[in-house]
């Protein structure tokens, strides 16, 4: 047979194959079934071994097992200046990734240290790797600063030749990308890199970005498929985090249709497989549950659901956007609980170059200012968070019928153009109670809302010719989606009893009469 140290050389090497891949439990299964031999040749191999189990546990989500490994490695006889430049990097992140008060500052300090040492250690990948982490870090901030953070570790890979770095960095430009521009092309130029090298692990972290991305722009459609894609694929892999990260991403899409059951299932089981992720609850609640309950005119349901946001996580995210403050101070702002000066210091701590609070925070500054009589102010505020948003279709139209109500109310701007707006993109999705809010508040404002014809609805023109209606369109998609008579209603803000002509009509003509269809069976 082999020898041992030659089995724990090749053990070695196929650990950190299967890792660079993007599967993290079998990386960690070899180096599991390899670390005794190891223990009884040298610290160094041991180490190497802990190392790569470190980190399958940080890919998968799991601090405290990572953190434990990085613990038998101090304890180990005097390791090299490479294996303490290692360490250092995956603490710091796992600093980064573990929700703790002040992990956010500390995994900048560590990731500060991680680099030195990794230069002294002459090793490019381990300060290719710190130098991302401060990206990461810098990403609470200011994208344009995290940026340059990346594109200093995009100049380290280029020059050391480093692969795999390059292309996670690549993901995360194009996460920047996302997050600034709502954009996807450099994501989508990453994915293609990724899976040409191999990386499938990559790619599926980069599709799971995708879907985010198509979610955020309500491309509902595209990003339910991906999403899905992702679940699967990061379920075989072991990737849990992606696995729940692609279940939220689904939630969202359905969260934004105001499709309240389907919502509920699946940020419920998302939230089942994360764990401790507080980012991920956050985020269920803020921008799922919450931003629901604000499109099926629930402002109650909606204050509850921030209030629950920032019970999850109240510091500072790691990594994705705050999901709840933008949002929650709008609220505030309408209904006088906040005014001006508390806006703006709230609004000094926000993401600069990001889309999402720009779209939040501007909107609030604009109620803000026209509540206490200053128009120009709350025209050039709602102008900035209109830019803002522009890329955001349901968010705008969301924030443009909220800020409309406190417009009417305080006698400033234009909140019929802005209910117009709104109306049309709550109609073309088919987000009744909300198209009825702006069509309410319409007529408060002394502008009648446009006759809507089934073609501005989107009706294909199969159902035209058909005869079918625009409203019996949109009880006929719910049909599909198994609903009952009674959700039905309560989606279209309708009676059951209409519902029940709506699906009577529906039926063809053949059926045998009834005057009232109970509620519908799965099967149907």
């Amino acid at each position: 047979g082999c020898p041992p140290d030659q089995r724990a050389a090749i053990a070695a090497r196929l650990a950190q194959v299967l890792l660079h891949a993007g599967q993290p439990a079998a990386a960690e299964k070899v180096a599991s079934r390899a670390v005794a031999v190891a223990d009884a040749m040298d610290g160094d191999s041991a180490a190497g071994m802990r190392l790569v189990m470190a980190r399958a546990a940080v890919m998968a989500g799991r601090w405290k097992d990572a953190s434990a490994q990085l613990s038998e490695v101090k304890r180990g006889r005097a390791a090299s200046h490479a294996i303490t430049a290692e360490v250092a990097v995956i603490e710091a992140e796992v600093a980064l990734g573990n929700n703790r008060t002040g992990s956010p500052a500390g995994a900048e300090r560590l990731a500060s240290d991680a680099a030195r040492l990794a230069r002294k250690a002459a090793r490019p990948d381990l300060t290719c790797e710190a130098l991302e982490i401060l990206g990461s870090c810098a990403r609470l901030r200011d994208l344009d600063v995290s940026a340059a953070a990346f594109n200093r570790a995009l100049d380290a890979a280029a020059k050391a030749g480093l692969r795999m770095h390059r292309l996670r960095i690549l993901n995360e430009l194009g996460t920047l990308e996302m997050l600034r521009d709502a954009r996807g092309e450099r994501l989508e130029n990453a994915r293609s890199e990724a899976l040409r090298a191999g990386a499938v692990g990559l790619a599926v972290g980069i599709d799971a970005n995708l879907a985010a991305l198509a979610a955020m722009t309500a491309r509902f459609d595209d990003a339910i498929r991906i999403a899905r894609d992702v679940e699967q694929s990061a379920g075989r892999l072991g990737l849990v985090p992606l696995q729940a990260a692609a279940l939220l991403m689904q939630g969202f899409a359905m969260a934004h249709q105001g499709r309240v059951r389907e919502m509920s299932q699946l940020l419920g089981a998302a939230e089942a497989i994360a764990g401790d992720d507080h980012d991920l609850r956050a985020g269920a609640w803020g921008i799922g549950r919450g931003i629901c309950a604000l499109l099926t005119e629930d402002r109650a349901g909606a204050r509850q659901a921030f209030a629950r946001a920032r019970q999850e996580a109240p510091d500072d995210h790691v990594r994705i956007l705050n999901p709840y403050d933008g949002p929650e101070l709008l609220l505030r702002a309408i209904s006088g609980e906040v005014g001006l000066a508390e806006v703006d210091s709230a609004s000094a701590s926000i993401v600069r170059a990001a889309r999402w609070p720009g779209l939040w925070y501007g909107a609030a500054r604009a109620v803000a200012c026209g509540s206490g009589g200053d128009a120009a102010g709350a025209g050039a505020a709602l102008a900035a968070a209109a830019e803002a948003g522009s890329r955001y279709p349901v968010f705008s139209a969301l924030a443009g019928r909220l800020v409309a109500e406190a417009a009417i109310r305080d006698g400033w701007g234009d909140p019929r153009s802005l209910l117009h707006a709104a109306d049309a993109t709550f109609t073309r999705i088919r987000l009744g109670r909300a198209s009825a809010a702006c069509r309410a508040l319409l007529k408060e404002a002394g502008s009648p809302a446009p006759r809507r014809r089934a073609t501005e609805a989107g009706l294909p023109g199969a159902l035209l010719a058909a005869g079918v209606t625009a409203r019996e369109a949109d009880v006929l998609r719910l049909v599909a989606d198994r609903l009952s008579n009674r959700e039905i209603a309560e989606r279209l803000y309708l009676s059951p009893r209409t519902v029940e002509k709506h699906v009577a009509a529906l039926l063809p003509s053949s059926a045998p009469s009834t005057a009232a269809v109970s509620p519908i069976s799965p099967a149907a």
